[in-house]
Parts: C-alpha cells; sequence; structure tokens
C-alpha cells in the first residue's frame, strides 16, 4: 500500500526537528518539533509500523511546501475524528462530513441541517467536487481502503489529506491517543495531550478496580453475519479492554487484531462457558441480527441466563450510535460499562453509558 500513494506535501524536512513526542500506547504516528515547525510521521500499519506511511510538515509560519496551522476549514470524514474536534473546541471549523447517518453531534448536526455543514460521501465514497468547493484546510480520512480511494482527486488538487489508522491500534488508549495526530493542525497539541492523559488516570484507575475481583466473569463477544460468527480476535482493542476489564475472553486464544470468523459450532462450544454475551450494532434499537439468528442465540449460556449486552445505550434521535463516536475518547467510561456488566458489586453506582441490557425473555 505504501507505493500506492505519494502526497503533493509529502516533504524531507530542511530542519533539524530538536523534540520527539514519546506516545504512550499508540505505535502509528510520530510526533516531532522544532520551534514554531512540527513534523507529523505516520506509519504504515500493514507493514507491523515498519515503514513511513506518510510525512506532513506543519508551520506557524506561511511557509511554502508546508502546511500552515492554525487550520479554519477542517473536513473529518468519520464519526470518531467528530469526537476529536469535540475534545479540541473545534467543531466550528469543521464544513464537512462523509455522512449524517452516523453523526451523534448534535451541534455538527445542527449545522448540518442548517446547511452551514456539508455531507459529502456515503459509504466511504467521496463527492470531490463537492468537497473541493468547500476549501477545506485538511481532510481527515479513514486508512482503509475505499477511504484512500476516494481522496486520490481531493489529494491531487493539493489538499492536505490526513490518513487516520487509529482503528488499527491494538488498545483502546492507544486509538484514543489519535487525538494528539487531530490536535496539530489545529496548534493544540497542549490541550490534547492534558485531555489524553485525563483518560489515562480515569483509565487505569479503574483497570486497578477490576484487578482486585478474583472469580473472573467469562465472556463471548461478537455475532452472526451470513451464518459467520466474527468475533473480536485477542490482540484488538476492544479484547484488550474485556481483559482491561478483569474478563475471561474465551476467545482469546485467536491472536488476530481484528475479527476472526468462526463456525456457529465453535461459538456454541464455548458459550456454554460463557456468563456474559457482548454484541455489537450499529444504530437499530437491537442489533438486526438477534431477531434473525435467535435460534441459534438461545441455546447460548448467556442468553438462558438473561445476560446479553450491546452498544445501544446512546442513540441519537435521528438514530445514530455515540458508541462509534464519542466511544474513542471515552475509552474510560466503555470499560466502567464492561465492568458493571461483569462486576456489579465494584462500581455499584455506575449507570451504563454506551451499553444496554438486553431481556432476552422479550425476544
Amino acid at each position: 500500500m505504501k507505493n500506492i500513494i505519494i502526497l503533493s506535501f509529502l516533504l524531507i524536512s530542511i530542519c533539524s526537528y530538536g523534540k520527539k513526542y514519546q506516545n504512550k500506547y499508540a505505535k502509528g504516528f510520530l510526533i516531532e518539533e522544532n520551534e514554531n515547525d512540527l513534523k507529523l510521521t505516520i506509519f504504515d500499519p500493514f507493514d507491523y509500523y515498519k515503514s513511513v506511511f506518510a510525512t506532513y510538515n506543519l508551520s506557524l509560519e506561511n511557509k511554502e511546501n508546508y502546511v500552515s496551522i492554525p487550520s479554519k476549514r477542517v473536513a473529518p470524514l468519520s464519526c470518531p475524528f467528530v469526537a476529536f474536534c469535540n475534545q479540541l473546541n473545534v467543531v466550528d471549523n469543521i464544513v464537512a462530513i462523509e455522512s449524517s447517518k452516523y453523526l451523534f453531534n448534535k451541534q455538527v448536526y445542527n449545522n448540518y441541517l442548517s446547511g452551514k455543514v456539508k455531507q459529502v460521501g456515503e459509504s466511504h465514497i467521496i463527492n470531490s467536487e463537492l468537497l473541493l468547493s468547500l476549501k477545506p484546510d485538511v481532510v481527515f480520512v479513514p486508512g482503509w481502503d475505499k477511504g484512500i480511494n476516494s481522496c486520490k482527486t481531493i489529494q491531487n488538487a493539493g489538499v492536505n489529506v490526513v490518513y487516520m489508522f487509529g482503528y488499527m491500534e491494538q488498545h483502546p488508549l492507544g486509538r484514543t491517543e489519535w487525538i494528539k495526530v487531530v490536535s496539530l493542525f489545529f496548534n493544540k497539541l497542549k490541550l490534547a495531550d492534558s485531555v489524553f492523559n485525563s483518560i489515562e488516570t480515569r483509565y487505569s484507575n479503574l483497570v486497578e478496580i477490576a484487578s482486585k475481583e478474583k472469580n473472573r466473569t467469562s465472556t463471548i463477544c461478537g455475532g452472526v453475519y451470513r451464518g459467520i460468527w466474527y468475533a473480536p480476535g485477542a490482540n484488538s482493542y476492544l479484547a484488550t479492554s474485556l481483559k482491561n476489564a478483569n474478563a475471561n475472553y474465551l476467545f482469546d486464544g485467536y491472536k488476530e487484531s481484528g475479527s476472526v470468523p468462526l463456525k456457529k459450532e465453535q461459538v456454541l462450544i464455548k458459550s456454554q462457558q460463557a456468563d456474559v454475551w457482548i454484541i455489537h450494532a450499529m444504530g437499530e434499537p437491537y442489533p438486526s441480527s438477534i431477531s434473525r439468528d435467535r435460534e441459534f442465540y438461545s441455546k447460548t449460556n448467556p442468553w438462558k441466563n438473561n445476560r446479553v449486552y450491546s452498544n445501544i445505550g446512546s442513540i441519537s434521535a435521528w438514530g445514530a450510535n455515540n458508541y462509534w463516536e464519542d466511544g474513542i475518547v471515552n475509552p474510560d467510561i466503555i470499560l466502567a460499562d464492561y465492568i458493571k456488566m461483569m462486576y456489579p458489586h465494584l462500581l455499584p453506582n455506575h449507570k451504563f453509558v454506551y451499553y444496554k441490557a438486553i431481556d432476552t425473555k422479550l425476544l
């Protein structure tokens, strides 16, 4: 993949950057600083972060071949990037979104309804002509293939396109740490660092609380899609979060960092050992597969014991699921939800935020 992209603003730095910021969890980027200039290096996750995917040189001064910061007009083309902008207090700088369908942020959604913010895509297919007409200073896009291909025209027109690979990070705090990448383009690295450190502290405190439980809850995660059960691999950020909640993740033997396809028969055997089942949905009141595959699900132990949970605790009036947006900047709250599922006595005052118990007796 690294050979198919040549950024017009990809340059070899002409100065020596004196300070390197050490990431705490994220593997996918490096930030360097020298007086009024910054250098952002993004590494290729498909090459195990061994090679450079892209380099961006930024400056507070108006320099040729540098990205001028702070940016005034921004297009975050995935909902998690909107959450980053919200934490950095720059949502008023947003001029374009990919799709309003998954947008939860009320201020940005209202700006979309009023026409201040334009929808420029759907399903990662970008209307390049419309986006270019909005004259964004920077466009943040997810790093998967469709996003890259859709942005070629924009990139070739000289717009600063930043490819975000936070979704490839194996630790939930690694995903959150990508807020620092977005912050650079608004000259708000100090704020991003402060926000991240606060999140990390709360997360670490919850890990400590969960670690005190000696009787671990066995958990399965995932659901059926077209006859195949897809579960988070043991090295995924989601599985990491479950293990940080001191759950006994029953698919821990599959070391992938993405989803793992499993046969129903395999899952059914594991499910007899499970106490809790967690299933994820985009925005529907209940994951659509629950009704479609009810006969299979009803054979699992969590279903029989009514301990099934889904990430449908925070849905907007227009159907957007906040788990997929603000969840990236609130991994501590997601962790608290997991602990509440597993060991409610450890967090007696916590109320579910992103998750909700599914009453299987009513299905």
